[in-house]
């Protein structure tokens, strides 16, 4: 199935919309995760934090500074994992 015409918009706007965080699927309750249902595809979503001047190779070290952290989402299909 292709994802077509305006998926990706919906799909951005789901995660952003996402308040759904519970143990069973936030255990370290640090809601950086998230799956969404979009047209009756399973639709992931991931929030990765990084060092600001390691051109995405190192982990954030001060992950609520955000002078020095870049957030990267990623959203992908759930079949594609």
């Amino acid at each position: 199935m292709e994802a077509g015409d305006g998926f990706m918009a919906e799909a951005v706007k789901a995660t952003g919309a996402f308040d759904t965080f519970e143990p069973e699927n936030d255990p370290e309750g640090w809601h950086d995760f998230g799956a969404i249902e979009i047209r009756g595809e399973t639709v992931f979503w991931k929030i990765d934090l990084y060092e600001a001047d390691s051109d995405f190779r190192y982990g954030a070290e001060t992950p609520d500074n955000p002078a020095t952290t870049m957030r990267v989402l990623t959203i992908m299909l759930a079949r594609d994992w």
